[in-house]
């Protein structure tokens, strides 16, 4: 659950992790944007929800 998805990425954020979190909740804009930083290694971690099947 979307739920689920951010409580797992603050809790790896506060381990020192680099995540991001993907979820329908964010424009189009803003999945591309997370979705380029992982690409160019500014994001170690992707979390999603279900947003990836679109």
């Amino acid at each position: 659950t979307r739920r689920n998805a951010k409580w797992l990425t603050v809790e790896m954020i506060q381990d020192g992790h680099q995540v991001s979190l993907l979820s329908g909740e964010l424009t189009v804009e803003q999945r591309a944007s997370i979705i380029q930083r992982f690409r160019d290694g500014k994001e170690k971690v992707l979390i999603t929800t279900n947003v990836c099947a679109r």
